[in-house]
Formats: C-alpha cells, sequence, structure tokens
C-alpha cells in the first residue's frame, strides 16, 4: 500500500474579489476511493464590507474548491470533459453535503484582505457516489493495471536508483508513490512483485533489467506481473542557475514517461513534467520539485491512459510467429524489433517468450510469410546478421548470427 502527500498549486476567482490559491495534501489508501480526502486551501479576500463578511467569504470559496479539488481527483480529463456542465452544476449547488468539518489553521488580515489556511475534510466516498449518480464513471472498474518502473537521480547521484534492480534499496521519496497514487484514484490497479504474489526470480528470467530498460524488456516485466500498460521512465533533479541571495536555491525536477502496452511493448504516449523547488534545504526543495513534477505527471498519464481506453484498436492483418534463437540474443534483439517494426505492413509486434538464448515474437503483418523473410533480408543490421533457417505457414524460424 502507497501513502502519500500530493502536492498542487492552483489559481481562481470570484468577481475582483476573491483570489484563492490552493495547496493541497490527500491520504489516500490502497482502495481507488478513500472514505475521506484533507485538503489544504490558502483563501484570500479582499476586505469591503467589514472583516466578518470578508472572513467568510474566503472560507465558504476554500471549501468550495477543496470539494472541486477532490472531484477532479477522481475523474479523467476526457470524463470531466465531456460531463462538465453536469459536474459544475452538482459541485456548485451544494458543495457543503460532501464536507465532513473543517478547521482554520492561521489567519491574518492586511489593510485591504483576509486571508486563511483552512484544513477541508471532504467525503470523497460520498462525492464519488454521487458523480456516479449522475451517470458518471466516477473511479472506474475497468481502468487497467499498471506497473511503473521510474528510476530516479537525485542530486549528486551519480547513478540512478529503481526498485526492479534485484536486492536495491529503493529511494527514500520515491516519485512513483505519488504517481501510483493518483493512478489508484482513478480506478487503476498499480501491481507490484509482492502483490502479484510472484516468485521474483522469475520474473527476471531472460531478462537484464537495467536502470532504463529497453521497451520490450519493460513491457515483458510488465506482463509476467499481470499488468496491461507499463510506465517506464526517468525522474532527474538537477541545479536550476536560479537563486536568491547565498542561501535561496532552485533545482529542477524533470519527470519523463513513456507509456507502454505489455502485450506488444508499443509506446501508446510519452508524458514529460517539470518542476522547480526553491529554498535553503536542498533536500527539501529536491522532495519539492518532484512532489510538484510527479503530481503534474500523475494527472496527465490519467488522461492520457483514459483517452487511450477510449480509441478502439486498428483491425490488422493475421499474427506470425516468429521463433528467434542464438547465442546471447538479448545484446540485439531489441535492434531486430526494431527492424521488424520498420517493417512496411507490420501494425503490432509482441514478445511471447524470452530466455538468454531464444524468443518468440508475435507480429501482427498484413502479408505472407515469404513477404517477411524478403522484408528481414533487405534490412541493415548493425554488429550481426540473420539466418532465415525455415519458413512455416504460420512465421519464420530465425537464427541470429553476431559478427
Amino acid at each position: 500500500m502507497f501513502t502519500f502527500v500530493r502536492c498542487g498549486w492552483r489559481l481562481s476567482t470570484l468577481g475582483p474579489a476573491i483570489a484563492l490559491v490552493t495547496l493541497w495534501f490527500s491520504v489516500v489508501s490502497a482502495q481507488p476511493v478513500p472514505d475521506t480526502m484533507t485538503i489544504l486551501t490558502i483563501g484570500n479576500s479582499r476586505i469591503q464590507a467589514d472583516t466578518a463578511s470578508a472572513k467568510n467569504a474566503a472560507i465558504a470559496e476554500a471549501i468550495r474548491v477543496a470539494v472541486q479539488s477532490a472531484a477532479t481527483g477522481m475523474l479523467a480529463a476526457p470524463e470531466m470533459t465531456k460531463n462538465f456542465e453536469a459536474i459544475s452544476q452538482l459541485l456548485a449547488a451544494k458543495p457543503n453535503e460532501f464536507v465532513q468539518g473543517y478547521r482554520i489553521l492561521k489567519e491574518f488580515r492586511t489593510d485591504d484582505a483576509y486571508r486563511v489556511l483552512l484544513e477541508t475534510t471532504v467525503m470523497s466516498e460520498r462525492l464519488n457516489a454521487e458523480l456516479a449518480r449522475t451517470g458518471m464513471p466516477a473511479a472506474s472498474g475497468d481502468m487497467p493495471k499498471v506497473v511503473l518502473l521510474i528510476a530516479e537521480k537525485h542530486l549528486n547521484d551519480l547513478d540512478y536508483q529503481y526498485w526492479w534492480e534485484k536486492h536495491a534499496t529503493p529511494p527514500d521519496h520515491s516519485v512513483s508513490e505519488p504517481i501510483a497514487a493518483i493512478l489508484r484514484e482513478n480506478g487503476m490497479a498499480v501491481v507490484s512483485p509482492d502483490e502479484a504474489g510472484n516468485h521474483t526470480e522469475d520474473l527476471y528470467i531472460g531478462l537484464e533489467m537495467a536502470a532504463i530498460p529497453p521497451d520490450f524488456e519493460a513491457a515483458m516485466f510488465g506482463k509476467r506481473l499481470g499488468a496491461e500498460l507499463v510506465i517506464v521512465g526517468t525522474a532527474v533533479a538537477e541545479p536550476s542557475l536560479n537563486r536568491m541571495g547565498q542561501d535561496i536555491r532552485t533545482i529542477k525536477g524533470s519527470i519523463d514517461l513513456r507509456i507502454l502496452k505489455t502485450d506488444t511493448g508499443e509506446i501508446l504516449d510519452i508524458v514529460r513534467e517539470n518542476a522547480v523547488g526553491f529554498g535553503p534545504d536542498l533536500d527539501s526543495v529536491v522532495n519539492q520539485a518532484f512532489s510538484d513534477a510527479a503530481d503534474q505527471a500523475g494527472r496527465q498519464l490519467v488522461a492520457k491512459i483514459g483517452s487511450l481506453r477510449e480509441t478502439p484498436d486498428a483491425t490488422t492483418g493475421g499474427p506470425l510467429i516468429l521463433r528467434v534463437s542464438g547465442e546471447n540474443i538479448l545484446l540485439h534483439l531489441e535492434k531486430l524489433r526494431r527492424a521488424i517494426m520498420k517493417t512496411k505492413g507490420v501494425a503490432t509486434l509482441q514478445t511471447d517468450e524470452m530466455t538468454p538464448n531464444s524468443a518468440t515474437l508475435s507480429v501482427a503483418f498484413e502479408g505472407t510469410p515469404q513477404e517477411m523473410a524478403d522484408a528481414l533480408l533487405m534490412q541493415p543490421y548493425d554488429r550481426f546478421g540473420i539466418n532465415i533457417k525455415e519458413i512455416t505457414v504460420d512465421g519464420l524460424i530465425i537464427e541470429l548470427v553476431p559478427e
């Protein structure tokens, strides 16, 4: 189970009188929708009539935006867009019905404004149920299972840290945790070896699984864990040139991810997010940059995966089975896969089985086995060649021959 603190910034206005910046934190269980969600909001209201009115207006707007924040975390972007009118009417009409309680953590006034820091407890389970009753598929149960393979390089790290390295110690502040929690909020199951019940050693048969594994290895690893999608990439913290005085430093957190189908290794989409943290304590600044970038990346992943879920797969030709063998073929298999994917008529390619000296590939190809053989013989290969030993009814038997 992942438990995390999620952070993000939003700005909204209520006419010229109220400006509100929200910073929210939610404690999330392993369930797609927790019973409650605690959200912090900073309300800033102009004083026009009297101080009490300004304070009440800031509190009311803070509560409304807290409920909106909870609702947007439960729905993917396509669902929000499609049902925006109904969602906005529901949340504007009765936001207090989804609030268990609130308390003012801090408040102060200036000459013309009143500011409060409000902690609101939103009844997210009730909110989710209300969204479902209005016909919106909140926390949909048909979302895919996902594996996260995000290698991290913190400030001054010489190399990446990653959890799938055998006997590795995960990073202290993993960006995977907030991303996983956002995915879970939106109905996806984020699986790990412990949760999948796999024997760890079996997961690595025929796989090197470096910090940045080839797409086909990442897809195979995710497939063995029972996932439909694997999200693979990096999170890097690096110094920024911006600074203030001698003490305030800025750090940029960059997250670069690819969404892969585990059955084919196909790249479905790419997510890239950056965020900057600043302050005197470098560890806290790195955590801030990673936390904000992870929040943005998680929400973008939800939107992209939701869009992919609604897009039907294109129809393709029948599959060909390519049985590949050779000594230590893992050195060259990814290059062969790339060559196959460049072949005209190839729609998808998946790795069904793999060992250090053999692999079975399934190719959706609009053509005959002979046409596939002819096309592969025409391809240039780097430091190896291919010997097509046999053309079968359903595919090819191929030997990889190193230089």
